[in-house]
């Protein structure tokens, strides 16, 4: 379409664009095709490196579980390598029947694979003589590599 436009009207002073366009994008090609020839020479990796999402996503759907009569529910939370040494915060997500629940959650800096997170009060009902109380949900972090 940039073709005809600057073929079709070289009078009316906007000629010089229309072939500025054309040019850079026939050059993207040609640029494309060299760097894939090139053999890699470390370049590309480093590139990689840098552009890297630095990390997971920030809505996580979080399905605990809780064997036997124990009041707690457990799960697994994923965070990066960057994530666990800057800290972040996520929202999660935990599936309760027709219920979604959403929760915002605080990874601290430093944290260490296999570390636990614990959230009050998010884990199964318990009966007791005093009232209803509940158990606590614990997020076990895994650091994605």
């Amino acid at each position: 379409m940039q073709f005809i436009n600057a073929a079709a009207n070289p009078g009316l002073g906007g000629g010089v664009a229309w072939w500025a366009h054309i040019g850079g994008f026939i050059f993207g090609i040609i640029f494309l095709n060299l760097i894939l020839l090139l053999p890699n020479v470390g370049v590309r990796t480093k590139i990689r490196r840098v552009t890297a999402r630095k990390g997971t996503p920030h809505l996580q759907v979080i399905r605990p579980i809780g064997p036997g009569p124990d009041p707690h529910l457990y799960g697994v939370i994923t965070i990066t390598p960057h994530e666990a040494v800057a800290g972040t915060r996520k929202l999660i997500n935990i599936p309760w029947g027709f219920h979604k629940r959403l929760f915002r959650v605080s990874v601290p800096a430093g944290i260490k694979e296999g570390s636990k997170l614990r959230l009050k009060g998010l884990g199964k009902d318990v009966g007791s003589n005093s009232g209803r109380e509940r158990g606590n949900l614990y997020l076990k972090v895994r650091i994605q590599t």
